[in-house]
């Protein structure tokens, strides 16, 4: 007997977070407000996000990103349970059922690394 599948069967999503490290093109300037003798290099931003596969994943987060370039050897991607994972960043996610990137935090910039 054939089981026939829904379109939500077969175009659900699963759920990411992505720590993702972002190299500048170019080494910035900081703020006035802070040491202004340190470049800049790049700064870490975190994803909640709800994607068909790993591979969308990772495309829907370097969409994202037009300052730098995703250093993915210093980045983090890995499937989450929404039920079990932080219920402050999860709460965000209204639409489970379609692709959609439902957290961005904030940037935390680091300074270039001297050799």
């Amino acid at each position: 007997m054939l089981k026939m599948l829904s379109a939500e069967t077969i175009s659900m999503t699963n759920h990411y977070f992505a720590t993702v490290s972002v190299l500048f093109h170019t080494p910035q300037k900081p703020d006035e407000s802070e040491d202004e003798t340190q470049m800049l290099a790049g700064y870490y931003r975190n994803f909640g996000l709800s994607a068909f596969s790993e591979d969308d994943a990772r495309s829907m987060v370097s969409n994202e990103i037009a300052d730098g370039t995703i250093d993915w050897s210093d980045s983090d991607i890995r499937s989450i349970d929404l039920a079990t994972f932080d219920q402050e960043i999860t709460s965000n996610c209204k639409k489970t059922s379609e692709p959609t990137i439902w957290y961005t935090s904030g940037r935390s910039i680091f300074p270039v690394q001297e050799a």
